[in-house]
């Protein structure tokens, strides 16, 4: 249990609201950041009272000890930069694709366990206050035997094409998403499409599930213009639609027949998922998501 501030360093700092989620927590410090671009590592650095800024992930956790290191880079970093933090001893929670393939993952896994520390991946989609409301009327049996549950996520697509695909970016998230949703699953088939001639990465994929009891369908599309996020839960007693853009959902329960709406006012799934894992180091409660969260969807996506 740390009965004292929990303290945060950071690798990678393109990505600000991540930080700035642990920044407004009570009790957590921003003690470093780490980028190879030093300019950016000490702009990010002058956001937080008493933080450091490094350019090695070497010196960063030489200035050490820290209780978590989050790791945001690209996925050809990920490996060196969370295997580094453990072997210092630090507790790591990496973004998707958290080190690009489940062999990497598991070796980092490995040896966070070895070390009793550690390794979990970032999904905040699954902490989303709608997506926790029909986790709750899946687990109540509210929408009676989930026969399909579908998730549709999308992005604008990036000026240049990246060095990896929606198969594997936007495919782990709502991967996880489904498994959250519908339980264990299995690989049935799984398509990807490039209908851009100018990439060489995928930006359309499509996965066919199975869980013990229904099939589950995940999609990931990048396109000139973002298409819409959802997710649909169709059951023997009811059914549930999620517009997360919009934040509404609709749904039918089996005790209450009549479609109804929910809104969530206050969507922010990145700082509830930093909330609770800040609670669980704090006080040794059980983490909100686990390396298995993150082998899985990379080994259901064919990584």
């Amino acid at each position: 249990m740390n009965n004292g501030p929990i303290k945060i360093a950071a690798v990678g700092c393109v990505d600000v609201a991540r930080l700035a989620a642990w920044a407004r927590l009570p009790g957590v410090q921003i003690e470093a950041v780490c980028d190879a671009a030093g300019a950016l590592a000490a702009r990010t650095s002058a956001l937080f009272p008493g933080c450091s800024a490094f350019t090695t992930v070497d010196d960063l956790v030489a200035a050490g000890p820290y209780d978590l290191v989050d790791v945001s880079v690209s996925a050809s970093q990920q490996f060196e930069a969370s295997a580094l933090c453990i072997k210092s001893k630090c507790n790591v929670i990496c973004s998707v694709p958290f080190t690009g393939t489940s062999a990497l993952a598991q070796l980092v896994g490995g040896a966070a366990s070895r070390c009793d520390r550690l390794f979990v991946p970032s999904l905040p989609l699954r902490f989303h206050p709608l997506i926790q409301t029909l986790k709750q009327l899946v687990d109540d049996d509210e929408l009676g035997t989930v026969a399909l549950a579908e998730v549709f996520l999308s992005a604008g697509k990036p000026a240049t094409p990246p060095a990896h695909g929606a198969s594997l970016i936007s495919n782990l998230q709502g991967v996880d998403l489904a498994r959250y949703i519908a339980g264990e699953l299995t690989l049935v088939k799984f398509a990807k499409c490039i209908t851009d001639p100018t990439w060489e990465v995928d930006d359309t994929a499509s996965l066919l599930l199975e869980s013990s009891k229904g099939i589950v369908t995940v999609t990931s599309r990048w396109a000139r213009e973002a298409c819409g996020n959802r997710v649909s839960v169709s059951g023997s007693a009811g059914a549930a639609i999620i517009d997360l853009d919009a934040a509404v959902m609709r749904y039918s329960t089996a005790s209450w027949p009549e479609w109804r709406t929910s809104h969530a006012s206050d969507a922010r799934p990145l700082w509830e998922m930093s909330t609770q894992i800040a609670e669980a180091l704090k006080s040794d409660r059980a983490l909100p998501v686990t390396f298995n969260d993150g082998y899985e969807a990379l080994r259901l996506c064919g990584y």
